[in-house]
């Protein structure tokens, strides 16, 4: 799988909103977590871990092709609801798409909220992005789909083997291994192919 990660580009070309696919949960609570980097006019914020809930990202995406082709708003919301926030908009008097994004970064300390720090901000899409903006969204819900993903494992000290998350790509599957080792516990972690034995 190549790399599935886009950005939204600003008309300016100074502000953006970057989307890219880590991982995919399939079997408790359906989504896909992705990484979300902001940047306006050089003021910018990133978080590594946002999950979309699959049923309203697929709702979203549908949406999406409604505004697309005429008008109206499309709001696309993390599944903890305060961490992301993209809104999606196209007048029937203007061609062009307005993107207003609000990205939120908390850090808790035994339950409770230390910090909270958010970048919040609006832009006009660039003309160029604009044919490949549906596109762009409708590549995770495919990803959630796909076959072509990678499982990361574990083997605890008694030999009982786990799937711990399926990734959506062998860089990310490479790198969560990677992570996973580095902790220092005695269990063993290896990635597969999904669907392999």
């Amino acid at each position: 799988m190549g790399n599935t990660a886009f950005r939204i580009v600003s008309a300016n070309r100074q502000s953006w909103v970057e989307v890219e696919p880590v991982a995919v949960e399939s079997s408790h609570l359906p989504g896909i977590q992705v990484r979300i980097g902001v940047s306006d006019e050089g003021f910018g914020g990133y978080h590594p871990e946002i999950w979309l809930e699959a049923e309203p990202l697929m709702c979203f995406v549908s949406q999406l092709a409604n505004v697309v082709k005429g008008s109206g708003q499309v709001i696309l919301i993390s599944m903890s609801p305060n961490e992301f926030l993209l809104t999606i908009s196209k007048s029937s008097h203007q061609q062009s798409f307005k993107i207003a994004y609000e990205l939120t970064r908390t850090s808790y300390h035994s339950g409770q909220v230390l910090t909270s720090k958010s970048v919040k901000g609006e832009f006009e899409l660039d003309h160029e992005f604009q044919n490949i903006l549906l596109q762009d969204f409708s590549t995770l819900t495919r990803l959630l789909a796909d076959k072509d993903t990678y499982e990361i494992w574990r083997q605890d000290d008694h030999g009982h083997q786990y799937l711990m998350k399926t990734v959506v790509s062998r860089a990310n599957a490479i790198r969560e291994v990677e992570h996973f080792e580095s902790l220092g516990h005695k269990q063993s972690y290896w990635f597969q192919k999904s669907g392999q034995s």
